[in-house]
């Protein structure tokens, strides 16, 4: 009678069983996490490898989502770009200092904090490739490390990721500044000429309207009063800036903070 198993004697002559291994279950075949298990993808950055999870960079509605959806140059249709080093997606006209900053804010490994300069790149990429929450995040960010920046910074940097919050905060900075405007300081600074006629017309009109029967200085275009300079507020500077920019502000982003 075969009963699935070998019998065996042991020291006392008494029977014993042994398990027949070819009857032994197979073993189930393991499942992929659905959340940690990483597909890994390649790119080239100037002449640079970055080999990173490819989760980060499905984001709908951007850049790669369309990529990703088109077919391969295998017969089959499927993607062999960024599945290794020899076959990486080359993203050309990139800066790798720029994309190291968008990787590290995508993917914050390292416990320091990101540098102003690596916010930018982060920034930069991400509106080009419209990833809006990375957006937001570097927007937030900058919003901090821009303190300590000039005004031509924030104004500069504001006009081309269109936050309308730095760009406030930049004109203000320099209509209330008690130093009379150096036009050739501002023209090299890269700030465009109407900007800066703009600028140069609201800090006089401020100090018209709150002379309070003071003298004009028309060199330095500062009111005076017994003696002494009237120095403009920012709140007097911010409520001209929302007249005469007006057709500038509007549609910008206003900023995290």
């Amino acid at each position: 009678m075969d009963l699935g198993f070998d019998m065996h004697t042991n020291a006392f002559g008494n029977p014993v069983s042994q398990p027949d291994t070819a009857k032994e279950d197979v073993e189930a075949e393991p499942e992929r996490d659905d959340v940690y298990y990483f597909e890994i993808i390649v790119f080239k950055v100037e002449n640079t490898l970055f080999r990173v999870p490819k989760s980060g960079f499905e984001v709908p509605g951007s850049f790669f989502e369309t990529m990703f959806t088109l077919p391969g140059s295998e017969d089959d249709g499927a993607q062999t770009e960024g599945t290794d080093d020899k076959c990486p997606i080359s993203l050309e006209g990139i800066s790798k200092a720029h994309f190291r900053g968008f990787l590290r804010a995508m993917y914050p490994f390292k416990a320091t904090a990101l540098t102003y300069d690596e916010w930018v790149g982060a920034l930069h990429l991400a509106t080009m490739w419209d990833f809006p929450d990375l957006r937001s995040r570097s927007i937030e960010a900058l919003s901090t490390l821009l303190q300590d920046k000039t005004a031509t910074d924030k104004i500069l940097l504001a006009k081309k990721y269109n936050v309308k919050t730095w760009l406030n905060d930049g004109y203000a900075n320099i209509i209330i500044q008690t130093e009379a405007l150096d036009l050739d300081q501002l023209r090299t600074s890269g700030i465009d000429d109407l900007t800066i006629a703009r600028l140069f017309c609201t800090r006089e009109k401020i100090q018209r309207q709150y002379s309070n029967n003071g003298s004009y200085c028309y060199s330095c275009g500062r009111n005076y009063n017994n003696g002494g300079y009237m120095n403009i507020t920012d709140a007097q500077a911010r409520e001209q800036i929302t007249v005469v920019f007006a057709s500038e502000l509007t549609g910008m982003e206003v900023s995290c903070q």
